[in-house]
């Protein structure tokens, strides 16, 4: 997708979402509906903590916890009612301290997958003569590694290149 194309698919949500992230000016003036948009979808994008993006946006983590949050909310209330879209399932997350791997696991989404109820499609081959393959999801180092879910190997130095080209 161009440059062209992105801006006008960005355009388009904000026009969506923007009744539901925009702020009133209280004391100060809010961060406006675009920037919250961009936070956002930065966010979710780049797998850059908050902190990282804190910096970007000149603004707390605190901030972009909360940002992240609401925008992700309000995208499913604009988007949900529109098949495609495909936001299938959503669940938020949660404020404060906790890892991706304690929100996952809390979350409906995670327990459903631990028990075995969200009618994954059973192991598939990717080519005629190949291995048939599980369904699974992909994490990064905060995730317990499960039957479906993959994660890096830990980095304790000593990883082969067969690893180190996994983690890649």
């Amino acid at each position: 997708m161009d440059q062209q194309e992105n801006n006008k698919k960005f355009k388009q949500l904000l026009r969506k979402v923007k009744s539901y992230i925009e702020k009133e000016r209280c004391i100060r003036q809010p961060i406006p509906a675009r920037t919250r948009l961009e936070i956002c979808l930065r966010y979710l994008a780049s797998g850059d903590s908050m902190t990282s993006i804190s910096f970007v946006f000149r603004v707390s983590p605190n901030t972009v916890s909360k940002i992240v949050w609401e925008t992700c909310k309000a995208i499913w209330l604009a988007l949900r009612s529109d098949a495609h879209y495909r936001f299938i399932a959503v669940d938020i997350g949660a404020l404060g301290r906790r890892s991706d791997g304690w929100v996952f696991r809390e979350s409906r989404i995670g327990r459903r997958f631990e028990r075995n109820t969200l009618h994954v499609p059973p192991p598939s081959t990717i080519d005629e003569k190949g291995t048939k393959l599980p369904y699974v999801l992909v994490g990064d180092i905060a995730f317990s590694l499960s039957s479906f879910l993959m994660r890096p190997y830990p980095r304790s130095g000593v990883l082969n290149r067969q690893k180190k080209n996994f983690n890649y």
